[in-house]
């Protein structure tokens, strides 16, 4: 069985489209399992009045958690051998690609995830856009960590399926939060990934995106979760620089939360745990000096 956890905030309309395009899935050996993350648009509503398969079900936070704080609550009630997790704005528009990835899994006893590309929309434009892939087939979890995200394309969470076994060998109930990058890094420490390049869902871009609002303290629990990999990572035998790696992580990191504009507190904030943690890395220091600069006196507040 596939169990499908969707966490939801306020975006009744765009779920309605998803939770179509998933009865379309010609694999139907699934669990849906919707977390409504206290929700005030009519979702509850919806839930509470809806006929779903009995296999459906939905698990109401009158108390807000998050995003990454529901799927990780969403697991800890699933039952599939398989699971996937994905964002209430997205959705299919290929019906076989369950189907697909559950037959891939047979194939490769070591896969941890079968991931398919995506196509981006922008919803103020309605402008549709492919996203380019640099990688596929199946791929080594080592050779894909290696690269990940600076070098080797990263396929959109949503459109992704995991192993459970896998998961929780990685220690999944143990995470803080099961947001996108910390959840591939950890299938990636014990297991590969296979990869479609051709895309079967559409990831939608539009002003309630979590990247127009992002807090310092959400980049600090992701930055966490990176660092664990980080430390896992020092006691394998791998054959690529952790040190650079762990430069080009952070790095992307802080770029992303830059793009959205943080107030100085708030980088003042992600600065400071990233000086904390830079596992002297000569280059994540000097670039953290080059923000520090780029912020005036922030430096000597950093550095001193």
């Amino acid at each position: 069985m596939l169990s499908i956890i969707i966490p939801t905030h306020n975006r009744l309309e765009m779920l309605k489209e998803l939770l179509k395009s998933l009865e379309k899935q010609t694999f139907q050996d699934i669990e849906v399992i919707i977390v409504s993350d206290n929700c005030s648009d009519g979702t509850n509503n919806f839930l509470l009045s809806t006929q779903f398969p009995s296999t459906w079900k939905y698990i109401i936070n009158e108390i807000p958690l998050n995003a990454g704080k529901s799927r990780r609550k969403g697991f800890l009630e699933s039952k599939g051998e398989y699971v996937a997790f994905i964002d209430d704005d997205d959705y299919f528009i290929d019906p076989h690609f369950y189907e697909r990835a559950i037959s891939i899994f047979s194939q490769y006893p070591e896969l941890s995830v079968v991931a398919a590309n995506s196509i981006n929309k922008y919803e103020d434009t309605l402008k549709y856009e492919k996203v380019c892939i640099n990688i596929e087939g199946y791929v080594k979890g080592m050779e894909y960590m290696s690269g990940f995200q600076f070098k080797w394309y990263k396929p959109n969470p949503s459109f992704a399926v995991f192993r459970r076994e896998k998961l929780i060998a990685a220690g999944i109930d143990n995470m803080y939060m099961v947001n996108d990058c910390p959840l591939y890094m950890r299938a990636l420490l014990v297991g590969d990934i296979y990869i479609e390049s051709d895309p079967v869902g559409i990831y939608r871009l539009h002003a309630n995106n979590i990247s127009k609002s992002i807090s310092a303290d959400f980049i600090i629990e992701n930055l966490e979760e990176k660092n664990y990999i980080y430390h896992k990572l020092k006691k394998k035998n791998v054959d690529f620089s952790i040190s650079l790696w762990w430069y080009k992580i952070v790095r992307i990191t802080i770029d992303y939360f830059l793009g959205a504009n943080p107030s100085k507190v708030e980088t003042f904030k992600v600065l400071l745990w990233c000086k904390r943690h830079s596992h002297f890395s000569i280059l994540l220091i000097l670039y953290l000096l080059k923000i520090s600069y780029s912020k005036k006196r922030m430096i000597s507040l950093l550095f001193c």
